[in-house]
């Protein structure tokens, strides 16, 4: 996905993936209310998961506008919702290991890249 600030359809984005993160790929939610002429709060949402959680699982199990436990509540909100694959780990520990910060800020500026996100209404949020 490389829609640069453009008018997104609400709901649920393809997934789009960072260059140095190929394999993770990263789920949005637009709101019905984004406009890209105003800025938007950015809601990141880290799912739990073990070491045999696929990469589709925050998708599946969290904003899929069928039967993703958070909705409809994220469609509504005054934030974008991304819902990134968590980095592979051995151990399970997918959210606390080394690597991670970066992964959380890149995806962060990427999704400022593609959004008119306010950067003082950014929420990290999870399980």
């Amino acid at each position: 996905m490389n829609r640069t600030k453009e008018r997104l359809s609400p709901g649920v984005t393809e997934p789009w993936f960072l260059p140095e993160y190929p394999d993770r790929p990263v789920y949005a939610v637009i709101p019905d209310r984004y406009d890209p002429a105003e800025p938007i709060g950015l809601f990141f949402f880290m799912h739990g998961g073990d070491v045999s959680s696929p990469p589709e699982q925050p998708f599946n199990l969290y904003i899929n506008e069928k039967n993703g436990v958070l909705q409809p509540h994220i469609a509504d909100i005054p934030f974008i919702t991304v819902a990134p694959a968590a980095l592979a780990a051995v151990d399970g520990k997918r959210w606390n290991r080394h690597g991670v910060a970066e992964y959380i800020l890149a995806i962060i500026e990427d999704a400022c890249s593609k959004f008119n996100i306010d950067r003082d209404r950014i929420i990290l949020s999870g399980h």
